[in-house]
């Protein structure tokens, strides 16, 4: 499952526009990549402005492999927009009991913090492999350096589109 964060809080205010569309760009090529390539189901779940919701929406996909279910999904990430106020624990506790054990969830966000790592430790320790993509982040405040290390939550850090590749 794809946990997209498209809040403002979680994206530096001076560039928030660019880093959500970037968020969404690495959702995309994600999803895309485990159902054409891996053959793996992919799901995604999101609070944001969405044109056809005329609002703010929660949308939740849940995961399927089909190339059908890749269109929608893509057609989806393609319209929706950053949300006022979506916070992202709240989508994680949610949207994760939809799933079942031993399932993937890869958080997609700007913004590590304390709240953010609990939400995941407690993921893990139900039975769900985590993963968490960085778009473009803020300098990791001093008392969250090396808290992933510890929680054994691997943390990839994307700054441009070019990143992608690097990111196994």
């Amino acid at each position: 499952l794809v946990c997209l964060d498209l809040s403002r809080e979680g994206y530096g205010q001076r560039q928030v526009y660019v880093a959500t569309e970037l968020a969404i760009v690495v959702a995309a090529s994600l999803a895309n990549h485990i159902i054409a390539r891996e053959e793996l189901p992919v799901g995604l779940a999101t609070e944001a402005n969405d044109p056809l919701a005329d609002g703010v929406a929660q949308i939740y996909m849940p995961p399927r492999s089909d190339r059908d279910h890749l269109m929608g999904l893509l057609e989806t990430l393609a319209r929706v927009q950053v949300a006022s106020e979506a916070p992202l624990v709240d989508l994680l506790e949610r949207e994760s009991a939809k799933l079942s054990w031993g399932a993937t969830v890869v958080v997609v966000t700007g913004h590590e913090s304390e709240d953010l790592y609990d939400a995941l430790a407690y993921l893990r320790r139900t039975g769900f492999a985590v993963t968490l993509l960085l778009i473009q982040p803020a300098q990791t405040p001093a008392s969250l350096d090396g808290l992933a290390r510890m929680l054994e939550i691997p943390v990839h850090r994307i700054w441009r589109e070019q990143d992608l590749g690097l990111v196994q």
